[in-house]
């Protein structure tokens, strides 16, 4: 059903859709906080002297991501579509200070 409000077309979503909607918003929130939480314990890695481009580290998280059924193709795409927006978020810096 469409309500028009102060000529806005404004949907009025079923119950379902509205659960289904803030149930995405909370798994997107969660998302977030768990990339965050990765970030914080690999900044505690490299304290400790870890080397963040050690090949096992980056190893161990594709086969994470293999290992919970994610396809070669998913992991793929997932880090090189976000490796070309770093450049953008970065704002040319190459570390935040």
């Amino acid at each position: 059903m469409i309500v028009t409000l102060t000529s806005v077309n404004v949907p009025i979503l079923p119950d379902a859709a509205i659960a289904m909607s803030a149930s995405r918003g909370r798994a997107v929130f969660g998302a977030y906080a768990i990339n965050a939480e990765l970030a914080v314990r690999c900044r505690q890695l490299q304290k400790m002297k870890v080397s963040m481009s050690d090949k096992a580290f980056d190893n161990h998280l594709m086969t994470e991501f293999w290992d919970q059924g994610f396809s070669q193709t998913e992991i793929r795409i997932a880090f090189t579509e976000a490796l070309p927006d770093m450049d953008r978020y970065a704002a040319g810096e190459e570390r935040r200070s």
